[in-house]
């Protein structure tokens, strides 16, 4: 698969680009100034659940060239640690390239990691997040894409170890991108709590923690790993919190509104 093909277009967002630029449109701010950050956690609903906070957060920040995005494994297929690492990601706005060197200095430095499409076929918490990136980010904006489906703290430690000593050695501005929704499918008072716990560990970067709590709370949340991996190389590179831009769970209109979803956009300082 040299280039894995939108397979959200039409459902999570719009699929004809112009329609599609208009919703970013609608969806992303223009702040008073961006900042640089070593990390950033985003939702990836459909744009009409959480679109609005995944723009908003996006926005405050200056989008640079190579991104890393993880995200979790909805699909069960593929390897636990699934890293392609050729191609492209197409969406309706074009494709944005891997950033094939880095992905290989990833495989290299870490065991875990395997070269694998398969997980990628069909998953959409990473694809929700690129027409954003290609919205915001410069023209040859570049993409290492990781799809997490292990549950093991100690992974997460070792990749966030990995993930950190890169960015150190990288010569150019590296954003690690973690791809999740928080509390699924609970009363609002139950997921306004559950998630303010969360939301707490993850500003204190405190990645056991907030591990802790997701198991704790009994929190059915699809991407721990991937802000567990962010969190821990953020704190590694010097990272000193991170700042809530937006939390919402919005209603889905003819669900039922005793199983809400909460969304939050978070940048690391």
């Amino acid at each position: 698969m040299r280039v894995r093909p939108a397979a959200m277009a039409g459902l999570f967002y719009p699929d004809a680009p112009e329609a599609l630029r208009e919703e970013l449109g609608r969806l992303t701010v223009a702040p008073a100034s961006r900042v640089r950050s070593r990390g950033v956690i985003v939702p990836h609903a459909s744009y009409h659940y959480s679109g609005s906070i995944a723009g908003e957060t996006l926005s405050r920040l200056t989008i640079p060239r190579r991104c890393v995005i993880l995200g979790p494994n909805h699909t069960g297929w593929g390897a636990p640690w699934s890293l392609m690492a050729e191609g492209a990601y197409a969406t309706p706005l074009g494709e944005v390239p891997i950033d094939e060197p880095f992905a290989r200095a990833l495989l290299d430095a870490c065991p875990l990691l395997a070269a694998d499409d398969l997980a990628h076929r069909g998953e959409h918490a990473i694809e929700v997040e690129l027409p954003f990136l290609q919205c915001l980010g410069p023209a040859d904006l570049t993409i290492v894409p990781l799809v997490i489906g292990s549950e093991q703290p100690e992974e997460f430690d070792q990749v966030a170890g990995v993930l950190a000593e890169r960015l150190r050695q990288s010569r150019e501005p590296v954003l690690l991108v973690a791809s999740t929704d928080l509390t699924h499918y609970e009363p609002k008072a139950v997921a306004e709590h559950n998630d303010a716990q969360l939301i707490d560990a993850i500003q204190t970067l405190d990645e056991g923690q907030f591990l802790q709590r997701v198991d704790r709370l009994h929190v059915a949340m699809c991407g721990y790993g991937p802000v567990a991996c962010v969190l821990g190389a953020a704190r590694r590179l010097g990272a000193s919190g991170a700042q809530l831009i937006r939390y919402a769970t919005p209603a889905h209109p003819g669900g039922d509104p005793q199983a809400l979803v909460g969304y939050a956009g978070i940048i690391h300082n």
